[in-house]
């Protein structure tokens, strides 16, 4: 079982709780916790993507190692696609991915722009 997959709010239950999460969590795009106000950052300032090639990939793929640097989601973004992932069943997790694109027009063109080519799951 996914960690978390228990911890969700009971629908019929409205009474205030504490929880810990990371950030991104996929329960913020779910559940839309309250983040309490860290003006110190004692809690940090979130998770980063990292993007790791082997030596030589930038020479000698310059387009698409511009792609992976210039790669950026929200945190918004983020937690729904993780959302996404995580509601698909097993094994279908492209699935979710997918849809989730569908949700995100553009953003494909926007994270690898290709010219004079535009990706099929952003026509309508």
């Amino acid at each position: 079982m996914p960690y978390g997959a228990d911890s969700g709010p009971r629908p019929n239950r409205r009474a205030p709780c504490a929880v810990t999460l990371w950030s991104p969590h996929r329960a913020y795009d779910k559940y839309r916790p309250t983040k309490p106000a860290d003006p110190g950052k004692a809690f940090g300032s979130g998770d980063g993507i990292h993007v790791l090639g082997r030596e030589g990939c930038a020479a000698k793929e310059p387009r698409v190692a511009r792609w992976l640097k210039d790669f950026k989601l929200t945190e918004a973004q983020l937690t729904a696609l993780e959302g996404a992932i995580e509601d698909a069943d097993k094994g279908h997790q492209e699935e979710g991915v997918r849809a989730w694109l569908k949700e995100n027009p553009g953003i494909v063109d926007k994270l690898a722009p290709v010219a004079g080519t535009r990706w099929p799951g952003n026509a309508t």
